[in-house]
């Protein structure tokens, strides 16, 4: 059976998972917060942060190309996961 949705643990067993902080979201003042991190860091202002419907996480694109998601980190201590994928194809 592999590992349950979150949306399933919410539903069923959210006090079996105390480590998991159910209501963390990237809100609105997030999302401009890590846009403005991410445009100083990489010096581009073509960056841009977005809403996703999983309220644990949101979109990055670059001149409106997906680029990555950034995730609520786990600790709960106001930190973010930023994952990015690079196909072998790009790297051509």
């Amino acid at each position: 059976m592999g590992v349950a949705p979150v949306a399933w643990l919410t539903r069923f067993r959210p006090n079996r998972y105390p480590s998991i902080d159910w209501s963390a979201s990237v809100d609105d003042v997030a999302i401009k917060k890590l846009e403005a991190h991410l445009k100083r860091t990489f010096g581009n202002p073509h960056v841009a942060v977005k809403a996703r419907k999983q309220k644990d996480s949101a979109e990055v694109e670059m001149k409106g190309e997906f680029i990555g998601v950034i995730y609520v980190d786990e600790d709960g201590d106001g930190s973010y996961m930023f994952e990015m994928a690079i196909l072998a194809e790009d790297l051509e």
